[in-house]
């Protein structure tokens, strides 16, 4: 066996023989590498693409939709404030009725009314007795019952068809025991 051993320096490239043999050897793998991530890019701009058109298209549909149903919504507010309105009224009738109730339970029958008069916080009466003490216990009464936080009793005054009075009740509280 014969070997070769060669102790003289090996001759130094030039930088143009480096530069070709780099642009041989590493560089096409560099450019491949790139090309992928440039085609990647490509494909993933088209989904994007359309991505944003079928968003589009969906904000278009829905945008339909409520332009459609906007004019049903406005009916929808409109019948519910109407509700509202009739629950309101129907709570003032409510304590109405109860307090008529109320009034005709604790009027003896000796006593005939002659006006009444309902306002929002308030029940004026004007009425007739045959005896003066029905007329103090009806006032007792509904003194006792505290059911209206001011009663008045305006004027007893003796007429021909008897004791003429009038009274004045403000603000009712049914849920008073």
């Amino acid at each position: 066996m014969k070997y070769q051993i060669n102790l003289f320096p090996s001759n130094e490239q030039k930088t143009s023989d480096k530069v070709v043999y780099f642009l041989f050897h590493y560089l096409r793998y560099i450019l491949v590498f790139t090309q992928l991530i440039v085609i990647s890019v490509f494909f993933y701009r088209f989904k994007v693409d359309q991505d944003i058109i079928d968003l589009k298209d969906s904000v278009k549909q829905k945008r339909e939709i409520v332009l459609a149903t906007s004019p049903l919504m406005k009916e929808v507010s409109q019948v519910n404030n109407k509700v509202d309105t009739v629950k309101k009224i129907l709570t003032i009738q409510d304590g109405f009725v109860k307090l008529k109730e109320y009034i005709f339970s604790k009027v003896p029958s000796v006593i005939v009314l002659k006006s009444i008069r309902l306002k929002e916080s308030s029940l004026e009466f004007s009425g007739l007795s045959a005896d003066p003490q029905a007329v103090r216990d009806l006032y007792d009464s509904l003194t006792e019952d505290k059911k209206f936080e001011k009663i008045n009793l305006e004027g007893v005054k003796k007429t021909e068809e008897g004791y003429a009075f009038s009274m004045t009740l403000e603000k009712f509280n049914a849920d008073k025991k």
